[in-house]
């Protein structure tokens, strides 16, 4: 077989591929010899139908197969040669396969393009210390006694602050948009029924049942809630004092220990949040410097896509056909411009893998099971067998190799910046 491959475009690979008639022929005679050693056919003994029968009777099947495998002969072979990522199903146009004659075809590729990446040299970031104030402390030690509250019912109306014991039933229209639940613990303030529903609770009584609508933006939409509400109890939290019983609770001996556990890992979940926004925004800059225009059929699928995936998720929701059509025909801009960002992000991330000859070896993918076991209490062997499927790994693998970037990234502006530093004079 041989093949020429033509790059139009940045997103394009047109192959113009050719298949030796000799090739062909022995690829066919390879199906149709196996075919008659195992299809029965009446009249013929079982090993020994003739190819001409076979041929006669399967032909279009056997050519469409034999076909289907010569063209991903050369796709295998185009795919290692490239090393592309392609995007959308293959346009292909061929003519039909025929016994003595060079098979040939010619294949319309979409792919993931491959940039040289402007801009690196501009990024630089400093990384100033975390400082977790005291005030910062006492708020999440607040937080950790609360959870270790005890709870007493009191008589007095539903109010910020308090909990309200609650049966609730909120609809729209004749559909349920949320529960029925019964006897759910609201923390009053924080909505995590509704936006609105807390406020609409308040004064509320023990044993008091209260109607009221709702409405309620979800994206570009506004939905109108019916709620009926009856409150069982309203309690308030006893803080426990931090003795011996609480910090032996919490794993501490002394309280010095506990705020100095606090301070650690506020300081190390805000410098885990501050990277990670980081690099979002360095990823974004380097994004803008290198713009794309994505080609129509990329963005109409992305689309297809995401508008697939709304309308099954309001569909679980309840949501009327009707309601869902009118919803997403609004949503289609929107995902439309989500769709050209997806993919000038990725062929951003991508080029910079190879830039930078990225790869996840078998110890990367170790601590992310490692790390996952730690923040589960899943057992790594569990974890494991969750990923022992070539698809999901796959997915990991390209997860953690976005990853790498980012950190490449930002490591890059920290240098960048320290470098700079270290040439102006003082």
């Amino acid at each position: 077989m041989s093949y020429t491959i033509e790059r139009p475009s940045l997103f394009e690979r047109t192959i113009q591929g050719v298949v030796s008639a000799a090739d062909a022929d022995k690829r066919l005679r390879a199906v149709v010899q196996k075919l008659s050693r195992e299809v029965v056919i009446r009249g013929f003994r079982p090993g020994k139908v003739p190819p001409a029968e076979i041929e006669k009777r399967f032909w279009e099947n056997i050519s469409a197969d034999v076909q289907s495998e010569l063209i991903n002969d050369v796709m295998t072979e185009v795919e290692k040669e490239e090393k592309m990522t392609i995007l959308l199903d293959p346009e292909l146009d061929s003519q039909p396969l025929v016994k003595g004659q060079d098979f040939a075809f010619t294949l319309h590729l979409w792919i993931r393009p491959r940039i040289e990446v402007a801009g690196l040299d501009d990024l630089s970031v400093k990384l100033d210390p975390i400082v977790v104030t005291d005030e910062d402390v006492e708020t999440t030690v607040r937080k950790t006694r609360e959870q270790h509250a005890e709870k007493e019912d009191v008589d007095l109306p539903v109010d910020v602050g308090l909990l309200a014991e609650v049966d609730a039933t909120v609809k729209q229209g004749d559909q349920d948009y949320l529960g029925p639940v019964e006897h759910f613990v609201v923390e009053v303030g924080q909505d995590l029924i509704a936006k609105g529903f807390d406020e609409k609770i308040v004064g509320m009584k023990t044993g008091e049942i209260r109607d009221f609508k709702l409405s309620v933006e979800h994206g570009e939409h506004t939905h109108e809630l019916d709620c009926h509400v009856t409150v069982h109890k309203v309690q308030r939290r006893i803080l426990p004092a931090i003795d011996a019983a609480f910090l032996e609770k919490v794993g501490f001996d002394t309280e010095d220990e506990f705020r100095a556990d606090v301070r650690e890992k506020m300081a190390g979940e805000a410098e885990t949040l501050r990277r990670s926004t980081l690099k979002q925004e360095l990823l974004q800059k380097i994004q803008d410097q290198n713009p794309l225009d994505v080609p129509e059929p990329i963005l109409l699928r992305h689309v297809e896509l995401a508008l697939d995936r709304f309308r099954r998720e309001m569909q679980m929701y309840g949501q009327p056909a009707a309601d869902v059509d009118a919803q997403a025909a609004g949503l289609n801009d929107r995902f439309r411009e989500e769709a050209g960002q997806v993919v000038r992000r990725q062929a951003v991330i991508d080029s910079l893998v190879r830039k930078w000859d990225l790869d996840v070896h078998d110890t990367d993918l170790q601590e992310h099971y490692r790390a996952m076991a730690e923040r589960t209490g899943m057992n790594i062997a569990r974890i494991r067998a969750l990923y022992d499927d070539e698809e999901r790994q796959s997915s990991l693998k390209g997860q953690l190799l976005n990853e790498k970037v980012l950190d490449r990234l930002l490591e890059l502006a920290v240098e960048n910046q320290a470098r700079a530093a270290a040439t102006t004079p003082a």
